[in-house]
């Protein structure tokens, strides 16, 4: 990224009211990845997935191709599919999820200055898609979600305290949970 930059430490970006440098922390590890591969019954890989992108948007592209590249060692193939942003959206919201591309790339821009920005669209259960392309549903989750943003902006420094317990538990429910989507 030529120091344009920063690994991640949550879903609440650096720099961001409610970001916490505490939040559970992912490394590179090849052998952890093919152990859970293996746990989950396909040790090999030996499936595919798509990647769909804006059409156009080199960073999208050349994204999906470093993780293409990094599956690939795992036995993953990884399609990738440029497409227009209504594509984009049909595809992940199609009504069964065995229609939806697996991962969908995309940006995210604060609406506002407050950690539910990022935290409720991509993680808030929703009956119907509309930006959880993670589809990712916890009913304890989302009571933090709520609970957090109930108080933003009123409990001065107890807010992004919230929101950094909200990070941990989210990050701490895909260890616990595995973190596995089926498709049906």
């Amino acid at each position: 990224m030529h120091g344009n930059a920063r690994q991640s430490k949550g879903p609440v970006p650096y720099g961001t009211w409610g970001h916490s440098e505490e939040v559970f922390q992912y490394s590179y590890d090849l052998a952890k990845a093919k152990e859970l591969l293996a746990k989950a019954g396909s040790p090999r890989g030996g499936f595919s997935l798509l990647y769909t992108y804006n059409a156009g948007d080199e960073y999208e592209r050349l994204s999906g191709e470093l993780l293409k590249a990094e599956l690939e060692k795992l036995g993953i193939t990884l399609e990738l599919k440029g497409m227009s942003w209504e594509e984009q959206y049909g595809l992940a919201t199609a009504g069964k999820p065995k229609d939806r591309q697996d991962i969908f790339m995309t940006y995210l821009w604060p609406d506002y200055p407050d950690p539910c920005t990022f935290l409720g669209p991509m993680f808030h259960s929703e009956e119907t898609i509309v930006l959880n392309f993670a589809y990712y549903s916890n009913l304890e989750y989302d009571k933090l979600i709520d609970d957090g943003s109930a108080i933003a902006g009123t409990a001065g420094l107890s807010s992004p305290v919230e929101y950094a317990g909200t990070s941990n538990f989210y990050c701490g429910a895909l260890l616990m949970d595995g973190y596995q989507v089926k498709r049906q």
